[in-house]
């Protein structure tokens, strides 16, 4: 995406490893910022993002909702993380999600009642 005339991108992974691979390999690549999330509590829930409303255009979710769906209180801990994405991209943004859940089982996800502007959880 970098290449393709999209700069400003933000890499929040829960890997220290994968962060650091990127690091490495997008050393000239100035505005791409890159975060390992356990270290910075900024960004450390997804059920809790701590950037502004409206500020992404995209978010990418690499199968971050399924690792929320094998734990305790999953369907609650999506519906929380989703509200969250939904809070922090900009009006018209996209949520683009990359599951190896099938279709059917992860769309039920973004199409709950919370995700109505209005609503809470």
């Amino acid at each position: 995406m970098y290449d393709d005339g999209y700069p400003f991108l933000y890499n929040i992974d829960i890997s220290e490893n994968v962060i650091n691979n990127m690091k490495e390999r997008n050393i000239n690549r100035p505005n791409m910022i890159c975060i390992y999330s356990i270290k910075l509590v900024e960004v450390g829930d997804v059920r809790d993002i701590k950037y502004e409303n409206n500020f992404f255009d995209l978010a990418v979710d690499k199968s971050t909702i399924d690792a929320l769906l094998c734990g305790d209180n999953s369907f609650l801990n999506v519906a929380i993380m989703t509200k969250e994405v939904q809070r922090i991209l900009k009006t018209g943004g996209i949520y683009m999600v990359i599951s190896y859940g099938a279709p059917e089982n992860r769309l039920l996800h973004l199409v709950y009642q919370q995700l109505n502007r209005n609503e809470s959880i």
